[in-house]
């Protein structure tokens, strides 16, 4: 069964990222092998790259932010984390999703048990949810080093 490396990303003051081996032929198979809650203090796009080397993910799925509307402390917050996310995979040159809060939110079951903190959880469900079928809302994006090679 061919698999792939997926990385689910919650930007937030705290962000929770998690690892995900699924696989490309059968929907069901979800195996979550490493997780993480960061503090936006500790969210860099260097922080980002690095997890994605240490773990080896072979692509990305970040949750979207409203960036509309007053820009309350935690919305800027917010901002700055997915920012910090989407550098992150730019710079470990890793195509990306981006998804709305919708689609994770849509037909889930809930994150295993093993995976400890909401945010984790919710990386979790992130990462998976482009795996689910189905419409997602995803757009995906390109690393700027992709770009020049085409």
């Amino acid at each position: 069964m061919p698999r792939k490396n997926v990385l689910g990303l919650d930007p937030g003051k705290t962000t929770g990222a998690c690892f995900v081996k699924v696989s490309t032929t059968d929907s069901t198979f979800k195996q979550p092998y490493h997780s993480t809650e960061l503090p936006l203090t500790q969210l860099t796009a260097d922080t980002v790259e690095a997890m994605i080397k240490t773990y080896n993910a072979e692509e990305a799925v970040i949750e979207d932010v409203v960036k509309s509307g007053h820009l309350s402390r935690d919305k800027f917050n917010q901002i700055r984390a997915f920012d910090r996310c989407v550098q992150g995979c730019e710079k470990a040159s890793i195509d990306y999703q981006i998804i709305t809060p919708e689609s994770r939110k849509r037909g889930q079951e809930p994150a295993p048990k093993s995976i400890e903190g909401k945010h984790a959880k919710d990386a979790y469900l992130i990462a998976v949810s482009t795996t689910a079928g189905g419409d997602n809302n995803a757009t995906s994006e390109t690393s700027p080093a992709e770009e020049e090679e085409t």
